[in-house]
């Protein structure tokens, strides 16, 4: 059940009286305690300095677009770099008397770590840098504050002098590699163009229309060269008739008609001379040697004629040789097998043409994907080239102002101070402390221990939770031993909270007076 206020009010008071003994014993303690760890706890004293990157300087306006100043990129890291560096952590400690000459490197080593540990560098805004340090001299801090921002000054000039020139010397390298890079890209493209003059990039065009006029020409020279077999078969079977037709009206027809004509004679002389006259006689035998003659030729002919097949030739007599159309035929089929020829011919030359002409497209897509690729090669070396020669003047520029002096530095901001009060937590944090816990520690344990404790320390408990109702309340009645007890106690606990007190305001007058 939940009880009101005032009623846990008077019970905590009740409990605090019945226990004031182990209450003050408890307070004694927790106040002694932080006044003793207060006068112990090690004083800080901190001094910082913030510095500054003069990025905007006089001459940069007018140099705008010429000189890049020195960028202070990832101000912390550098900073850090530079202040802890051997060659500044030396020059501090030397400065600042924390060694000698005769300091060992292990001592100075860790006094350069304990250093390093008390220092604190962050970085505010874009351009300031604050140096924080920390120490139980205020004086020391100070002068290691001071001593800490001149060096990193004094070095942070001197790293931008020496990367200003670092960086020149490497655009410098950079600018002769891709100077030569840039030389030969030039010379690959001239002996590419050189050795493929006829098969520049932008003439497929051109070639497409050579290969598309030759294609047309060797189309018409096939249709020609069809037109001229078909002519030369037609004067071949030509030839072949009037081969046969004028061999009846050569030597062959001749001797037939003489036979014709001797037998014409014979039957004439019949009429008038008996078959023994020698005329008739004489006749006869002409008919016999001409018929015998016929047989003979015949035969040659036949010969010649089965020689001629055997040889794949077209047998021709010679009296046939002596007609005026034979000759004219044959003279056309001459022509005409001419023609073929040069159709053929025509024709074989035109595809080697077309073919050459196909190398010479193909030339021109390999030569295309080769000078592309050279061409990119080129202009990325051109625009690498152009913008290191940009980048080297002004890395020059730049490199000019830092000798002497114009260019962007580092400066002081806020100069470090002497700290007069310690940071943190100081003796009068321990003292209110002190106080503080040593009243609410015991209260807050009562408390609790009322809380958590079963018993039952009020009559409205009873009726409630048993729900009998309560006649009367006796209280405790102390006797005379109990309340000298009590007074005696009471006195001797005012007389330790005022040895407290008194000593409370002993030490904090003394360490206001710097006694302590």
């Amino acid at each position: 059940m939940q009880l009101p206020f005032d009623q846990i009010l008077k019970i905590l008071i009740r409990e605090l009286l019945s226990h004031k003994t182990k209450v003050v014993l408890v307070f004694c303690i927790i106040s002694i305690l932080f006044l003793g760890v207060g006068l112990v706890w090690p004083k800080k004293y901190v001094s910082f300095a913030t510095i500054v990157s003069d990025n905007q300087n006089i001459i940069q306006p007018l140099l705008a677009g010429a000189a890049v100043p020195t960028k202070v990129s990832d101000k912390l890291r550098i900073s850090k770099e530079i202040l802890f560096s051997q060659k500044i952590m030396h020059k501090l400690l030397m400065k600042t008397g924390f060694i000698t000459v005769n300091t060992d490197p292990i001592t100075e080593e860790l006094i350069s770590e304990t250093v390093k540990k008390n220092t604190r560098i962050t970085k505010v805004g874009r351009t300031l840098i604050k140096i924080t340090y920390q120490g139980d001299n205020p004086r020391k801090v100070y002068n290691v504050t001071k001593t800490f921002v001149e060096l990193f000054v004094e070095e942070g000039e001197e790293v931008q002098a020496r990367e200003s020139k670092d960086a020149f010397m490497f655009i410098e390298k950079q600018l002769k590699e891709y100077h030569g890079k840039l030389i030969d890209a030039e010379d690959k493209l001239k002996n590419l163009r050189t050795k493929n003059y006829d098969a520049r990039p932008g003439t497929e065009m051109v070639v497409n229309e050579a290969i598309a006029g030759y294609r047309r020409k060797i189309n018409a020279a096939r249709l020609e060269l069809q037109e001229a077999l078909i002519k030369r078969k037609s004067l071949e079977d030509q030839l072949s008739g009037e081969a046969e037709i004028t061999t009846l009206a050569t030597r062959d027809g001749q001797f037939r008609t003489r036979i014709l004509n001797l037998q014409s004679q014979l039957d004439t002389m019949r009429l008038s001379y008996h078959e023994e006259h020698p005329d008739i006689v004489r006749t006869k035998r002409q008919i016999e040697d001409i018929k015998k003659t016929i047989i003979q030729e015949d035969q040659t002919k036949q010969e010649a004629k089965n020689e001629a097949e055997q040889k794949g030739a077209m047998y021709v007599d010679e009296g046939v040789l002596l007609s005026p159309l034979y000759q004219q035929l044959r003279s056309d089929l001459s022509l005409t097998k001419t023609n073929v020829l040069t159709l053929r011919t025509r024709i074989s030359a035109t595809k080697k043409l077309m073919q050459e002409e196909f190398e010479r497209l193909k030339r021109i897509s390999e030569t295309e994907a080769t000078l592309a690729e050279l061409t990119r090669d080129y202009e990325v070396n051109r625009d690498m080239y152009t913008s290191l020669q940009t980048r080297r003047e002004k890395a020059n520029i730049s490199m000019n102002l830092g000798n002497e002096s114009t260019g962007p530095s580092f400066r002081i901001q806020e100069p470090a101070r002497l700290p007069l009060v310690p940071s943190g937590l100081r003796f009068l944090h321990f003292l209110i402390a002190g106080i503080f816990l040593g009243v609410s520690i015991p209260i807050g344990s009562i408390y609790a221990y009322i809380y958590f404790d079963p018993r039952i320390r009020t009559s409205s408990l009873i009726e409630a939770k048993l729900n009998i109702p309560v006649i009367a309340v006796i209280p405790h009645i102390s006797d005379d031993a109990e309340l000298n007890t009590s007074n005696l106690t009471n006195k001797y606990l005012y007389s330790v909270v005022s040895l407290i007190g008194a000593l409370y305001i002993t030490i904090a007058t003394l360490k206001i007076l710097k006694v302590l």
